[in-house]
C-alpha cells in the first residue's frame, strides 16, 4: 500500500515528517555503511508495517524504535515507495526533457575536457531545478545532502554504493517520463550508466 500521511500535499511546503524522520535514520553512519545500501530491497511486507506504524503513531520515530544494522532496507524502502508513488516524480514530468538535454550536454562536454565542465552544468541544473515546485525543491535538497554523504567514499567504500550506483538504484523514480516507452527507457538506461 501506499502510505497516506499526505503523500501529494508536500508539494507546497515541508516534505513530510515521516520522510524527514527516515532521512534522520538514513544519516546514521552505521545504515549509510550498510552493504548494498539503496540497492537491496526490502520485503514489501516489512515496508508496509513500517508504513502502518507511522499511521498509528504520528510520534513514531525510527531512530527511536528501530535497528540501524538490521532496519535499514526497511526504511529506505518506505522513502523509495514514497518517491514511486508520487503522482508525479520528484524531478517533474515538464523537466524531463530540460534535464536530459543537461546530461547530453554533460557528456559532450567531457568528451571535449571543456575546462569548466562543473561550472557549467552545476548552473544549468540549479537554474532548471528552480522551477520545480517549492515541495520538490526542498526534497531534492535533503535527498541530495543525504546522498552525498552516503556516495562519500568514507561510507562507500564499506556499502559498495558509490554516486553512480546510487543513481542507477534511484533515478527510476526521480525522473521519469510521463509515458514510458521501450525507447525512453534504453534512453533512460543509458543516462543513468554513464
Amino acid at each position: 500500500p501506499q502510505i497516506s500521511l499526505t503523500w501529494n500535499m508536500w508539494r507546497n511546503s515541508e516534505i513530510p515528517l515521516t520522510v524527514q524522520k527516515c532521512f534522520d535514520f538514513i544519516k546514521n553512519p552505521i545504515v549509510l555503511q550498510t552493504q548494498g545500501i539503496f540497492r537491496e530491497s526490502a520485503s514489501l511486507k516489512e515496508v508496509e508495517k513500517l508504513i502502518l506504524r507511522f499511521e498509528q503513531d504520528r510520534n513514531f520515530n525510527p531512530s527511536e524504535h528501530l535497528s540501524f544494522s538490521d532496519d535499514a532496507h526497511i526504511v529506505i524502502g518506505l522513502v523509495k515507495n514514497f518517491l514511486r508513488n508520487l503522482a508525479e516524480p520528484v524531478f517533474s514530468f515538464a523537466l524531463y526533457d530540460t534535464l536530459i538535454s543537461i546530461s547530453n550536454r554533460t557528456k559532450q562536454l567531457r568528451q571535449l575536457n571543456h575546462p569548466n565542465i562543473e561550472t557549467v552544468i552545476s548552473k544549468a541544473l540549479r537554474q532548471t531545478l528552480r522551477l520545480l515546485p517549492i515541495g520538490s525543491q526542498q526534497l531534492s535538497a535533503k535527498l541530495f545532502l543525504l546522498l552525498n554523504v552516503a556516495a562519500d567514499p568514507q561510507n562507500s567504500s564499506k556499502s559498495k554504493m558509490n554516486a553512480s550506483n546510487i543513481a542507477i538504484c534511484l533515478a527510476p523514480v526521480l525522473l521519469c517520463p510521463k509515458e514510458e516507452t521501450l525507447e525512453t527507457m534504453l534512453h533512460h538506461n543509458e543516462l543513468v550508466n554513464r
